[in-house]
């Protein structure tokens, strides 16, 4: 696959790559260069190679399908001819929004695959697993009608930093939006979750949570309101380097089954 990009101004060749296409992998896209995949008027480019102006820069990529894995850290879970599902990895955003620039899971299967895609649900940039896009309007309504009716079963996976006593626990805390976060209020959105536990560590407890609502950040305040912050939350829990422990590792919606391995680091504790 080649991608033709144009450049306004005199840029290092890998800073222009890396902001063009921000969903690439910075490893990927070093080898690119290492590979000489990266080429103007046909001469390949070093990373620290200066591009002048106007220049069109063409960026050569393997497969994007077969290699999509390893281009950007996502991976490929599910496609037919009305959706197309991914194991999205922490740190992309579902979908364009304020303060991200092409960074996002839809625009990067849009750009790689050749797709038009419509969002029926979101995940946290921080929160790994199942995302879901609708390929036409049709199937978009009926997602979007089944996530409204909540005619959907999600399973997730959350790293908590508490050794809990109980095996298993039920949350029903109504939720209410104040500012960036979700806060527990008597009058507000009802919510309801329940967890289990999965693997206890010296210092934190793998949990599998299931949720009949889909509010915003609902585990993450819920779990949180009973005294088990997630693992690397620093928005309900402590600020840390590592990354929020939290996986959407099952969905069915319609006649779809999607289910996404839960990465190593849950495992890490």
């Amino acid at each position: 696959m080649k991608i033709e990009l144009t450049n306004t101004r005199e840029i290092r060749a890998e800073k222009f790559v890396a902001e063009k296409l921000p969903f690439l992998k910075r490893t990927f896209l070093q080898k690119l260069f290492r590979k000489r995949e990266i080429k103007v008027a046909k001469i390949p480019l070093k990373a620290e190679a200066k591009i002048a102006a106007n220049s069109v820069v063409e960026v050569f990529l393997p497969d994007p399908r077969k290699f999509f894995s390893e281009l950007t850290g996502n991976q490929i879970i599910f496609e037919d001819k009305n959706v197309i599902a991914f194991a999205k990895r922490a740190g992309l955003t579902t979908h364009a929004g304020v303060g991200t620039h092409g960074d996002d899971l839809r625009s990067c299967a849009e750009t790689l695959l050749n797709l038009r895609l419509t969002v029926v649900h979101r995940l946290d940039r921080a929160t790994s697993g199942i995302v879901i896009f609708a390929k036409n309007a049709a199937t978009a309504r009926k997602l979007e009608e089944a996530f409204r009716a909540r005619q959907v079963f999600k399973k997730y996976f959350a790293v908590v930093a508490k050794l809990p006593r109980e095996n298993s626990g039920e949350i029903n805390l109504s939720l209410k939006k104040v500012g960036p976060k979700m806060e527990i209020a008597k009058i507000g959105l009802a919510a309801q979750t329940f967890w289990k536990v999965v693997k206890r560590f010296s210092n934190s407890t793998l949990l599998e949570v299931e949720i009949t609502t889909g509010r915003t950040h609902q585990i993450r305040a819920h779990l949180a309101a009973v005294g088990m912050p997630i693992v690397g939350d620093s928005m309900y829990g402590k600020a840390q380097d590592a990354r929020m422990l939290l996986h959407a590792g099952e969905l069915k919606i319609l006649d779809y089954n999607f289910s996404a391995e839960i990465p190593p680091e849950f495992y890490e504790n």
